[in-house]
């Protein structure tokens, strides 16, 4: 539902309910039907399977082959040296292992900290009368107060502003708090310029108002994003899709350019010996050049960038954060 683009009259209407707020025994119905506010996914964390799925890669598969195949010859006569390369690769791809299970974990972890983040208590209207309840009760057309200093504890239509402005950078990004007021929108307009509603979680810096809850738990705006984090059938990402389809594309043309060499090397070379001998020495050379062509430090390097991207981010994140501070308390 665009609860932004109806007018109010529409939205106490679709929600049933009224500047008073609903009934003691509707929002006892409502909260049966609805559930509870709160965002709880059952998905228990595990740490190995988070740590394997770090090895699924097509190019990790092909490298940690690269490694064993790499020890495999070391073990001939005269291709000793083989086996430093099949340490090196094996290491760097276990550590490009542990450190992406750690930043995996730590976003696995990011659920508990958005329950966290929701309020204990809110103030609504219930038969006309203000009182203070669990906000994990609430329920879609009840009204709630918005005061300087608390969360939102749901999404909400704004109906009633003075001053009011939020900060939803947990959602938007955007560090400066938005003003908010009642007017109706354009359905196509986007979240971070829904200024007459109030999204669960987002801090209100200044000023009051009231609202209509319209949606709770897992279908509010954060709710969502919780849900597509941690929720059943998780999507690869379309930089997963990418890196898996360079790894395969290096994969093929290694083995292209390995076949092209090795079959000029048994039909086109004089090499001395018999059959035997002739197709180990080729087989040794191809296995050679095909550890020497596979990028063994990619995943590390592109997981390496990635963090350190997301470390720049936060440190602006933080800096924008500051200067908002210093610009409320200037006013």
């Amino acid at each position: 539902m665009h609860w932004h683009s109806l007018g109010l009259d529409d939205v106490f209407k679709q929600l049933e309910s009224s500047k008073e707020g609903l009934s003691f025994g509707l929002a006892k119905q409502r909260l049966k039907e609805f559930g509870l506010n709160e965002i709880k996914i059952e998905r228990k964390i595990s740490p190995l399977k988070i740590f394997a799925a770090q090895f699924k890669s097509f190019l990790v598969v092909v490298l940690l082959a690269a490694s064993f195949v790499s020890f495999i010859v070391s073990l001939f006569p005269g291709y000793e040296d083989n086996l430093i390369n099949a340490v090196l690769i094996f290491v760097i791809v276990i550590a490009n292992g542990v450190f992406g299970f750690f930043q995996e974990f730590k976003a696995e972890k990011s659920l508990e900290a958005l329950k966290k983040m929701s309020p204990d208590k809110a103030i609504v209207l219930r038969n006309g009368q203000k009182q203070v309840v669990d906000a994990v009760e609430l329920v879609p057309g009840d009204v709630i107060f918005l005061e300087a200093g608390e969360r939102a504890p749901a999404d909400a239509r704004v109906f009633q502003a003075r001053n009011l402005h939020l900060d939803e950078s947990l959602l938007t990004g955007e560090s400066m708090p938005v003003s908010k007021r009642s007017k109706i929108l354009p359905q196509e307009t986007n979240l971070a310029e829904r200024i007459n509603m109030v999204f669960k979680n987002s801090v209100v810096t200044s000023g009051t108002g009231l609202g209509i809850v319209t949606e709770t738990g897992l279908k509010t705006e954060v709710g969502k994003i919780a849900e597509k984090l941690h929720g059943p059938g998780q999507k690869t990402t379309p930089f997963q899709v990418e890196l898996d389809r360079l790894g395969k594309r290096i994969g093929f043309l290694v083995v292209i350019v390995v076949a092209f060499v090795a079959l000029n090397q048994l039909f086109f070379l004089q090499i001395p010996g018999n059959w035997a001998n002739r197709l180990v020495i080729v087989f040794l050379t191809a296995v050679s050049l095909a550890v020497a062509a596979i990028p063994e430090g990619l995943p590390a390097v592109v997981t390496w960038s990635l963090g350190l991207g997301t470390r720049r981010m936060a440190m602006l994140m933080s800096s924008a954060l500051i200067r908002q501070q210093l610009l409320l308390r200037t006013e």
